[in-house]
């Protein structure tokens, strides 16, 4: 998985290449527990090991 800008951070936000304190993830004020903080652009690749029909 690669970020636009900084690092891909796991249930948390990118905190971009500053050093600060990692937030929660939220989008439009809503806090999610799980995901994965990134800044655009970003790409996630997954090997499914043919499993995905």
């Amino acid at each position: 998985m690669s970020s636009g800008w900084g690092l891909v951070e796991n249930n948390r936000s990118d905190a971009g290449r500053a050093a600060r304190p990692r937030r929660p993830l939220t989008r439009n004020g809503v806090i999610s527990a799980r995901g994965f903080g990134v800044h655009t652009p970003s790409q996630r690749t997954s090997d499914l090991e043919g499993t995905f029909p």
